[in-house]
């Protein structure tokens, strides 16, 4: 069976994005957990003093923050290549 071109690229950009689609999703997890984990904190149902909980709570909100910080930033640098990629393919003659 002979690879044409155009078809192998296909096939490889489709599993950049189906990896993309998986870190993309740990991310949201992990996001959503730190998330839950910040409102059953604030609810203020633990055993923590109040200026234990504010500090754990700005820091909770910094690892978020990041973590949505990286999941714009892989997307738009994943998507960035991935575009990159396919044009620069597009443009090469095929033999």
């Amino acid at each position: 069976m002979r690879y044409t071109r155009t078809k192998y690229f296909s096939e490889y950009f489709i599993l950049l994005i189906a990896g993309a689609a998986v870190v993309f999703r740990r991310l949201d997890k992990l996001s959503r957990g730190l998330a839950k984990e910040i409102s059953i904190v604030d609810k203020a149902d633990d055993p923590m003093l109040r200026v234990e909980r504010q500090a754990y709570l700005a820091g909770m909100h910094q690892v978020v923050a990041g973590i949505e910080k990286a999941r714009v930033t892989f997307l738009a640098k994943a998507r960035q290549r991935i575009d990159g990629e396919s044009s620069a393919n597009e443009k090469k003659p095929k033999n």
